[in-house]
């Protein structure tokens, strides 16, 4: 995979700065920035600004950005484009590392000390990438067990998977 192909660090410029719903990508754009992740690591050409222009048209869906997006938003979103999203709420770690491994990749809603907070996660031979995992952090993290997300994350209640039950191709 080339080196600058994923997005990390939601805090980061250029994303920090980028208008969207009201607020920034960098308070509120962590859904679009997985799902764009999810595309990439599916080896296809993600659009952010498509994926954020998408999710301003229906800001009913995220309470018009109050509360970041909707998990809704981003699966109609992977719909479009040409994937068949599907979603798992309130799952345990074994679910989320079956659903992964089976899928090759997932986007991960979780509750964190200050709120919630969206990632991509892909499976790999040594163990999962994770994108966009800490605001201000540039580089993708590597762990070798999903749970090892309690510590790097400071996940404490999984809230949602979203994965695509196939990609578009297949």
């Amino acid at each position: 995979m080339e080196k600058d192909r994923f997005i990390n660090g939601q805090m980061l410029a250029p994303y920090g700065s980028m208008p969207f719903m009201g607020h920034t990508v960098g308070q509120i754009g962590c859904g679009p920035l997985a799902v764009y992740n999810l595309i990439e690591s599916f080896g296809e050409d993600a659009d952010l600004d498509d994926i954020l222009r998408f999710c301003e048209k229906y800001p009913l869906l995220s309470m018009w950005g109050a509360f970041g997006t909707n998990t809704v938003s981003l699966a109609m979103y992977l719909k479009k484009a040409g994937f068949r999203p599907r979603v798992v709420m309130y799952p345990t770690f074994s679910v989320m590392e079956r659903i992964i491994s089976r899928h090759g990749a997932g986007i991960i809603n979780y509750f964190h000390g200050r709120g919630a907070h969206y990632i991509c996660v892909r499976k790999t031979s040594f163990g999962y990438e994770v994108y966009n995992s800490a605001n201000h952090y540039s580089g993708t993290r590597v762990i070798r067990d999903l749970r090892e997300l309690k510590r790097t994350s400071k996940m404490f209640l999984p809230l949602s998977i979203l994965y695509p039950a196939g990609p578009k191709h297949l």
